[in-house]
C-alpha cells in the first residue's frame, strides 16, 4: 500500500485509540494526579505525594516523553494524537459536506450541539486527570456550585470557544505545547517534505494547500507550524496517481528527502537514543515503584526503655506500633507475627482500622519466660491490607 493511502488509515486508528485512551486512562487510574487528595496513580496503584522520589520520577517521565517525541517526530503529537486537533478536523469536515453547505441553519444547529457535547466531554476528561472522576460527575449532575463545578465550567467554556470558533488558529498561533515541539525539533526531525528533485512533476493543482488546515503551502518547505498530519501527502498522491507518478510530498527526516535515512540513523544515534533509553529506565522504575508500594508506613517505638523488665509474669517489653495511612481511603489492617521463639507470648490487636490520611498507635506487648536466654531476641511483625504486606523486624533485649 502506498504511503498516502496507508497514512489515512493508520492516522484514523491512532486518533480513535487516543480519544478512547484520553477518557479511559483517568477513569481506571492508569495515570492520574489527584490534587485534592495529594496522590497520584500509576497502573491503578494509589501512591502518596509524600513518596517524593516516585512523584519526581512521575514528573520526569512525562517531561522526557515530551522531549523524546518532539525530538524524533516533531509536531506529530498535534497531528496524530491531540484531542483538540481531532475534534477540530471532525467539525471542519462535517461543515464541508454538501448536505450542510446547502442547509446553513441545520449546519449551525448540528455544529453547535456537537461542539457543546465535545467540549463538555473533553472538560470532564481533562479535569479527571486532577480530580476524582466521580466527584466531578456528581458535581455536574447535581449542579453543585462548588469549586470543582466552577473549574469544570471554566475549562468547558474555554474548550467550547476553541472547538466551536477558533479551532486550528489556536494551534497555529497560541498552543504552548505546539510551540515547544517546534523549538525542540532540529534539521533531522521527522517532517513532511517536498521532493525537490521532481519539482517539474508538480501540476500546480494546489490540492495540497487547499487541504491543509494549518494554511500552509507544503511545496515551499516553510513548515514551522506543520503538524505532520499527512493530509497533503495523500492529496498529492491522489492527483499524481492519475498520471502514474508517486506523490511529491513525503515524510522525511530532514528537509532533504535524499538524506532522510542517513538523518534518521544520526538522530537515533545521538540525543534521541539517550532520551529513549532514559524514558525506558524512568518507566521501568515507575512501574517497579508502583508495584512494591504500600499505602501505609510503620514505625515501632519502645515504651520505658529498650531493655525488657523482669516482673512476676516474666520479662515484659512494651511498644507503640505507629501506623500512618497515606491513602485517601480507610484501611482495614490485619496484624500477625512470625519467627516468634517458643515460650514468648505477644499481645496485640489482630485487626484494626485507620481513617484516610490518618495515624494510629497500636499497643504491642512482649512477654518472655524468666528462663529465656540473655541477650538480643527478635521476631517479625506483619501488617496486611488486601494483597499488600509490610513487615518490620522487632528486637528486644533480655538483661
Amino acid at each position: 500500500m502506498k504511503q498516502g493511502s496507508s497514512l489515512i488509515v493508520w492516522r484514523s486508528i491512532t486518533q480513535l485509540l487516543l480519544m478512547a485512551a484520553f477518557f479511559l486512562v483517568p477513569l481506571f487510574d492508569i495515570l492520574r494526579l489527584d490534587v485534592i487528595n495529594k496522590e497520584f496513580y500509576v497502573l491503578g496503584k494509589e501512591l502518596s505525594l509524600s513518596q517524593v522520589y516516585l512523584f519526581l520520577v512521575f514528573i520526569l517521565f512525562i517531561l522526557v516523553f515530551i522531549l523524546a517525541i518532539s525530538k524524533l517526530l516533531g509536531r506529530v503529537f498535534c497531528g496524530w494524537l491531540c484531542p483538540h486537533n481531532t475534534a477540530s478536523e471532525f467539525l471542519n469536515r462535517l461543515e464541508s459536506k454538501r448536505f450542510f453547505r446547502k442547509r446553513p441553519v441545520i449546519k449551525g444547529i448540528v455544529i453547535f450541539a456537537l461542539a457543546f457535547t465535545i467540549s463538555a466531554a473533553a472538560a470532564f476528561g481533562l479535569l479527571s486527570y486532577f480530580i476524582t472522576p466521580s466527584l466531578i460527575f456528581y458535581s455536574i449532575l447535581e449542579l453543585d456550585m462548588n469549586l470543582t463545578f466552577a473549574i469544570f465550567f471554566v475549562i468547558f467554556a474555554l474548550l467550547f470557544m476553541l472547538v466551536y470558533k477558533i479551532r486550528h488558529q489556536f494551534c497555529q498561533n497560541a498552543c504552548p505545547y505546539g510551540m515547544a515541539q517546534s523549538i525542540l525539533a532540529d534539521n533531522k526531525t521527522l517532517r513532511v517534505a517536498f521532493v525537490e528533485d521532481r519539482r517539474e512533476d508538480c501540476l500546480d493543482c494546489e490540492a495540497c494547500t487547499r487541504i491543509c488546515h494549518m494554511n500552509l503551502d507544503p511545496r515551499t518547505n516553510q513548515l514551522d507550524t506543520c503538524v505532520n498530519c499527512g493530509d497533503c501527502v495523500l492529496a498529492c498522491q491522489l492527483v499524481l496517481s492519475k498520471v502514474k507518478k508517486p506523490s511529491l510530498l513525503t515524510y522525511s527526516f530532514g528537509q532533504n528527502t535524499n538524506e532522510s535515512k542517513a538523518n534518521r540513523r544520526k538522530l537515533l544515534a545521538g540525543q534521541s537514543s539517550f532520551l529513549l533509553l532514559l524514558l525506558m529506565i524512568l518507566g521501568g522504575f515507575l512501574v517497579y515503584g508502583a508495584s512494591v508500594y504500600v499505602p501505609y508506613e510503620i514505625s515501632v517505638k519502645p515504651i520505658g526503655g529498650k531493655i525488657a523488665s523482669l516482673t512476676e509474669q516474666g520479662y515484659i517489653q512494651a511498644y507503640y506500633v505507629e501506623v500512618e495511612n497515606h491513602s485517601s481511603k480507610q484501611l482495614n489492617l490485619r496484624m500477625y507475627a512470625s519467627e516468634v521463639e517458643e515460650g514468648v507470648a505477644l499481645r496485640y490487636p489482630d485487626t484494626f482500622q485507620i481513617p484516610k490520611n490518618g495515624k494510629i498507635d497500636v499497643g504491642l506487648t512482649i512477654q518472655a519466660p524468666e528462663l529465656i536466654s540473655k541477650g538480643l531476641h527478635s521476631f517479625y511483625l506483619h501488617l496486611q491490607t488486601g494483597d499488600s504486606v509490610q513487615s518490620k523486624r522487632i528486637n528486644f533485649t533480655i538483661p
